[in-house]
């Protein structure tokens, strides 16, 4: 899934670029990303565990997967979009912190015992959520060049951005697993040294990202702004 997201930043970077369309594509991507919720919450689901041959050969599985990976798709284009929009990059850090706490907090409360209430709670926030992103005052700025590759060879050739380059792609490498992997290695570790705590893991990995938020993101968040 992260695949297509990366390719999608490539392509629809490009496109608000050179057409100027950033709040359309932000207001279509916040409407694809509600229909693709809803569709992920009406998929039919079982408590039963299926061997992975069983449920390779369910047309529910890949339904479900193609509906996840249009969503991660979607939702990384809402990401980056709304990374951009900020008009004072200096207060990027006070903009971004609001999501981190928002995001926290509605993981903990919607992660009660299964992913139900979750997918309702964002269903409702995306609807909410397209109706302020129609509404928002969007000023970008018309600097697409066709002078994509000289552009590129001009930046690789100052020594900060090649070191800022090497740091965001290691960066990027070792937080992809904890981003992907989190969560299924806390339901490893209780299924094998804890397997009480079952059927609260879903409360449980709320409450993990609770602790990241306000542990780690948040107080960084907030601190980039007093420091810029």
């Amino acid at each position: 899934m992260p695949i297509p997201g990366m390719l999608a930043k490539v392509i629809f970077g490009s496109l608000t670029d050179k057409y100027n369309c950033c709040r359309l594509a932000f207001v279509l991507s916040s409407i694809l990303t509600s229909l693709l919720v809803l569709i992920i919450l009406l998929i039919p689901h079982t408590n039963e565990e299926m061997d992975d041959s069983d449920a390779v050969r369910s047309p529910l599985f890949w339904l479900f997967l193609t509906m996840a990976t249009l969503f991660a798709t979607t939702a990384t284009v809402k990401n980056f979009l709304k990374d951009t929009i900020c008009e004072n990059k200096h207060q990027y850090g006070g903009q971004r912190l609001w999501g981190s706490i928002g995001y926290s907090l509605l993981a903990i409360a919607s992660g009660f015992k299964n992913y139900t209430p979750c997918f309702l709670i964002a269903l409702i926030c995306f609807i909410l959520d397209i109706f302020v992103v129609s509404n928002i005052k969007v000023v970008q700025e018309s600097s697409y060049t066709k002078k994509v590759s000289s552009d590129v060879k001009k930046l690789l050739t100052e020594f900060r951005i090649l070191a800022f380059i090497v740091w965001i792609v290691l960066y990027g490498f070792f937080v992809s697993f904890l981003w992907n992997f989190l969560f299924w290695y806390l339901e490893d570790l209780s299924t094998f040294y804890h397997p009480e705590t079952k059927p609260w893991m879903k409360t449980l990995q709320g409450l993990a990202t609770l602790i990241q938020c306000f542990g780690g993101e948040v107080p960084s968040f907030f601190l980039s702004c007093k420091s810029t």
